[in-house]
Order: C-alpha cells, then sequence, then structure tokens
C-alpha cells in the first residue's frame, strides 16, 4: 500500500490558495493574450519584408549563439537466423520474395 501525501502538505496551501493562485496566472495569460491580438490585429508582413528588416542590422550588432548540437542514435541490431545464414537458403528467399512470396 502506497500512502500519498496531500497536497497541502506538499505545497503549503490549501486547494482553495491553489486554485486561486492558478486561476490568477491563467486569467494573466489570457489577458496578455489579448492584448497581444488587439495590438496586432490589422498587421500584415511578408517574409521579403521580415528579411530587409534584419539585413539593416549590422552583423556585429547581433548577439553571437554558440552552435552547441547533441547528437542521438537508437540502434536495433537485427538478429540473423540459421536460416539467413546459410547460402543455398538466401536464394530461395530471394527468388521468394521477387515472386512476391509465393514460392
Amino acid at each position: 500500500m502506497v500512502h500519498r501525501k496531500s497536497s497541502n502538505v506538499i505545497s503549503g496551501k490549501s486547494m482553495t490558495e491553489i486554485t486561486k493562485d492558478l486561476r490568477e496566472q491563467v486569467r494573466e495569460q489570457l489577458l496578455g493574450r489579448e492584448m497581444t491580438t488587439t495590438i496586432t490585429k490589422g498587421i500584415t508582413i511578408t517574409p521579403s519584408e521580415v528579411r530587409k528588416f534584419f539585413s539593416r542590422i549590422p552583423p556585429d550588432s547581433l548577439p553571437f549563439y554558440s552552435s552547441d548540437v547533441e547528437v542521438a542514435q537508437i540502434v536495433k541490431v537485427a538478429k540473423v537466423s540459421e536460416v539467413q545464414k546459410d547460402p543455398g537458403s538466401q536464394e530461395t528467399l530471394r527468388s521468394a520474395s521477387t515472386a512476391g512470396g509465393r514460392s
């Protein structure tokens, strides 16, 4: 049996206080979205206008960001069965696959 602590023990707040805090955060986010929509309502911009704007900024005024890259790979090595290792059966498998699986 797993005993779980109630949220008021973990955060030190009652559910009412947590709800009030979250409600305020959501209200601020919605207000921010509404203001952004109001400000940008009638504005249209083309990709060429964006390129023109950024091309006017001197290169030495742009911040430098290092190009750190992280690469990961998941590799699964297939197991080769004894039938696949046998040269005679390889020809049988090849002809079966070219014939659409019909022997």
